[in-house]
């Protein structure tokens, strides 16, 4: 609703009341990346990780938020040892989590970034995924993870998949062709483009 002041001071009221909330740790992250406010979510994420993080679903995101902040201050060696470290050293199958580690690459990727081999061992965590095209928001990052790591051929079968999706009756059609494909075909041609001429 854009009342950060209340939206703040909820989400620190909620982990007052239990620590280990991690969707207030959460909001909070959120108050301080709209505000600009890095180097106060720095000290925020930082202060008590061992309790947002122990059996939470939501740690992985909750440290990308922390991964941002580092990214914004230009702090590019952090953002990677968080990316290798909790964000997906385990290289997670999880879509959910494998949206993060999409999403925190392509930042790096567009600011000229080398990531080295991280692409390709995402990339083969997305391809069993590329087929089934019932997620635009998920198609997307798997398309950055494809494009990143210069795979044709998964990028290929998503854009197919995505072109059945569109033939469907659920939620997903309208997302995916109003958003999803749009986004995806030129952006493929464009990137890999790019990406060519920064490796010639």
């Amino acid at each position: 609703m854009g009342d950060y002041v209340r939206a703040e001071s909820f989400g620190r009221q909620a982990i007052e009341m239990e620590p280990r909330d991690g969707w207030a740790q959460h909001a909070v992250a959120h108050v301080m990346e709209m505000q600009s406010r890095q180097r106060d979510g720095i000290a925020w994420m930082r202060a008590n990780p061992e309790a947002w993080t122990k059996d939470s679903f939501l740690k992985i995101h909750n440290w990308w938020h922390l991964a941002l902040f580092h990214h914004d201050l230009g702090e590019t060696d952090e953002v990677l040892k968080l990316y290798d470290g909790p964000i997906y050293g385990d290289r997670s199958t999880l879509a959910l989590n494998m949206v993060d580690a999409s999403a925190i690459l392509w930042r790096l990727y567009l600011g000229g970034v080398d990531v080295g081999e991280r692409w390709a061992a995402l990339a083969a965590n997305w391809v069993p995924k590329a087929a089934a095209g019932n997620y635009a928001f998920n198609d997307a990052h798997a398309m950055m993870a494809f494009v990143g790591a210069g795979l044709d051929a998964p990028a290929q079968a998503l854009l197919e998949a995505q072109r059945e999706a569109m033939r469907g009756n659920d939620d997903n059609v309208a997302f995916t062709r109003d958003v999803g494909h749009p986004l995806l075909w030129p952006s493929r041609r464009s990137a890999r483009a790019t990406m060519t001429k920064r490796c010639a």
